[in-house]
């Protein structure tokens, strides 16, 4: 049992009746004279235990040992020497106290100096001792008791246990043994005390083993102030479980080789990453950047790193887009550049390096046969030589390469071999947009298999014969509609607009008819609203005008009549249809009259007299 846990025994009185036996009230003792005469107290050997009380083995406690009624006696004296009011009746009750124990726990609960003094040589114990240094509430009682106190463990009890300063740091000067200064660092009762003993601690590995095991912060960032050995310091940094304390230790590390390891392994990477900041080695930070797992981490070790091999090398492997990017943002050498932008899985990476390529033949590789289309289009944006380009018009993998090369040549003759003969559609058509030859032009309109082709030779084709046949063969309709946008021949456009079958196709033609009969037709009868609305915006017949506004089936082609008519009565009859018929009248009808109106009110002024 510890001396610190010591609790008073609890007694237990003797009964002095059986079962139909009454024993007499034991006499009251006057309480001037309380202590016993050893010849009136009762021996354990010659009285025997009463025949109901277990007997006691001879291990237990001292106080449980002795009489119950002398322990009862002890007792209550020290109940009435620690509530008395007075030192005086305090010191005389303390007197008739015999036993050490009781005596301790006097001295230690009392607030009077007095009693340490009168009464501390009583008790040898020290362990008893070591309790009063500890906790006694009255500070000369445990100076006093501190002054009694042997070196060794009873010391270095009464420093772990104090709950005062004073007395443990006291304590603490009287200890010499760094094993036990460090054992007290760690287990101390008190912070002060704790800090006390590292401040007398000069063993670099007692030092770390307490930065390591106290729970303390303060405690532990105390002893890795006084460490000063490097491998110590990286090892406390490693491995102790507050990253606090780990910090601290970095901060104190300055050996490049120790501050590369804690960067690689040390387990909290808000430990890592001040290690990293202190690290300058170009070897370590390649191995961070290689190793590590924390993405911000790997950032800022790139950052600080300069050696080509291993920015190439993270730039190419990095799982990080952003790592990728800033490591190879940081290469210079162009050999390292052209093979990372021609040979990197990763297209970001490859990308990065090609804008700052400026060989021609790594711009011509990639736009030949880079796998991303972005890459491949920046690298022909990029290329100025003429013959790279008719290369890339020609060889390249990709489509999408070759339309922009082509878009950027100027060798006529090349730009019609590949409008020709380029097995992309999409290729072609940039080779077609660039041609002005009408004979090329008119045999792609009429036998490419793009429509698309077909359609961007049609637009490129001066009028003539060429477009009428189109115009009416070609069985694309929008190959149609662009030829019959460039023609004026009435009779092919009447036709068009009558029995072309689609309407994109009839709408252009009536969009660039004359002849007002067939545009009357085709407002009355034609099937698609689009195509009536296109013929009614070129029809001339006012009637025709109103009749469509009022009878045709599809309001939209009303409202296209209504905005053409200008006749107020006809408007005025349809104001009373439903949405949007009726209000679009109404409206038509107020921009009439008020248009009307003003040129009335305009002409009445010009006619108006000059004043004088």
């Amino acid at each position: 049992m510890s001396i610190f846990s010591w609790i008073r025994p609890r007694v237990q009185k003797p009964e002095h009746s059986v079962a139909g036996d009454v024993s007499p009230p034991r006499e009251r003792r006057s309480p001037t004279n309380t202590r016993e005469s050893p010849d009136e107290r009762p021996s354990a050997q010659t009285s025997p235990a009463p025949p109901h009380l277990p007997s006691r083995p001879a291990t237990e406690q001292h106080l449980e040992s002795r009489n119950p009624e002398s322990l009862d006696d002890q007792l209550r004296l020290l109940e009435r020497a620690k509530a008395a009011r007075g030192k005086n009746e305090s010191i005389q009750a303390a007197r008739q106290i015999d036993d050490p124990k009781l005596l301790a726990d006097l001295t230690a609960n009392s607030t009077h100096s007095e009693i340490a003094e009168l009464f501390l040589d009583r008790i040898e114990d020290p362990g008893l001792l070591a309790m009063i240094a500890a906790r006694a509430i009255d500070p000369r009682s445990r100076n006093l008791a501190l002054k009694r106190l042997p070196p060794g463990a009873p010391m270095l009890s009464a420093a772990r246990e104090s709950l005062h300063a004073d007395s443990g740091k006291a304590a603490v000067r009287r200890i010499e043994a760094p094993g036990d200064l460090a054992e007290l660092a760690c287990s101390a009762t008190i912070r002060v005390v704790a800090l006390a003993a590292i401040s007398k601690l000069e063993d670099q590995e007692l030092l770390a083993g307490v930065a390591e095991r106290a729970t303390d912060t303060v405690v532990a960032k105390g002893a890795v102030k006084r460490l000063h050995e490097q491998t110590l310091l990286a090892r406390v940094a490693e491995s102790a479980a507050d990253p606090i304390v780990c910090r601290a230790a970095v901060k104190r590390l300055d050996d490049q080789e120790l501050l590369g390891k804690v960067a690689a392994v040390a387990a909290d990477p808000g430990v890592r990453g001040p290690a990293l900041e202190k690290l300058t080695s170009q070897d370590s930070l390649a191995s961070v950047c290689l190793h590590e797992q924390a993405e911000e981490l790997r950032y800022r070790a790139v950052e600080k790193l300069d050696d080509p091999l291993s920015l190439a090398s993270i730039a190419r492997n990095d799982s990080s887009a952003r790592v990728r990017a800033v490591a190879a943002g940081k290469i210079a050498d162009k050999q390292l550049l052209a093979d990372l932008a021609t040979s990197c899985e990763y297209a970001d990476t490859r990308r990065c390096c090609l804008r700052r390529v400026r060989d021609k033949h790594v711009l011509a590789q990639a736009a030949k046969s880079d796998s991303d289309r972005g890459i491949r289009k920046d690298a022909v944006w990029r290329l100025r030589n003429k013959a790279t380009l008719a290369d890339v018009a020609k060889n390249s993998a990709y489509g999408d390469a070759r339309a922009a090369a082509v878009r950027k040549l100027s060798d006529r003759t090349l730009i019609m071999t590949v409008a020709v003969e380029d097995s992309d559609g999409a290729v072609r058509r940039a080779a077609v947009s660039r041609l002005d030859n009408q004979g090329l032009l008119c045999a792609i309109a009429a036998r490419d298999p793009d429509w698309r082709v077909r359609k961007e030779a049609v637009n490129k084709l001066d009028a003539g014969a060429p477009l009428l046949e189109i115009a009416k063969n070609d069985e694309v309709a929008d190959v149609r509609e662009a030829a019959v946008a460039k023609i004026d021949d009435e009779a092919l456009l009447a036709n068009r607009a009558k029995w072309d079958k689609q309407a994109c196709v009839r709408r252009a033609a009536v969009a660039r008819l004359k002849e007002q009969k067939i545009l009357a037709n085709r407002a009355k009868n034609d099937d698609d609203p689009s195509v009536r609305c296109a013929a009614i915006l070129r029809v001339e017949d006012t009637h025709l005008i109103a009749n469509r506004a009022k009878y045709d089936e599809d309001s939209g082609v009303r409202i296209t009549a209504i905005d053409r008519l200008e006749d107020v009565a006809a408007l005025a009859e349809l104001t009373g249809e439903a949405a949007p018929v009726g209000p679009a009248a109404a409206a038509r009808i107020e921009k009439l009259t008020g248009a009307a109106s003003e040129s009335g009110r305009l002409k009445l002024n010009d006619n108006e007299p000059l004043p004088d």
